[in-house]
């Protein structure tokens, strides 16, 4: 009984000094979005780039091809989860259709590069993505 206490004990002591990490692995993923989006690779995301990966992520949520993202194509995005869905949909679904279209989708891209533009020079650094990031998981 004793030597089980004893395992338990390290394996949860083990399991928090992993969480430093596992926090690390976010950033390292916005880093890693933010390589995808910068085709030029310049060290800055412009809006034709922003625009131009929105409008891939767009045609791959696609998943019937109508040209619509339905809540079903929205939950099904990898790091979307069903109450997040809704709300992208509520959100960009400015003709209350119930589906987000091409151009609302643009619309939203074009609001959220505003949003994390925060210095305004028509780019987005990578610490203008990662603030932008973290303010996202702040609101969640």
């Amino acid at each position: 009984m004793k030597n089980r206490m004893t395992c338990s004990l390290i394996a949860a002591g083990l399991a928090l000094l992993t969480l430093p990490a596992i926090a690390g692995n976010k950033d390292e993923t916005v880093d890693a979005k933010f390589n995808k989006i910068d085709a030029d690779r310049d060290g800055k995301v412009s809006r034709a780039e922003f625009e131009a990966y929105d409008q891939q992520k767009f045609a791959k949520m696609d998943a019937n091809a109508d040209g619509q993202l339905s809540l079903n194509e929205l939950s099904a995005e990898a790091d979307l989860s069903n109450r997040d869905a809704s709300e992208k949909l509520k959100a960009l679904d400015t003709n209350g259709d119930g589906k987000i279209d091409a151009a609302e989708h643009k619309a939203g891209c074009e609001a959220k590069f505003t949003s994390i533009d925060t210095d305004g020079d028509g780019y987005v650094s990578q610490t203008e993505m990662m603030a932008g990031h973290k303010a996202k998981k702040s609101k969640n």
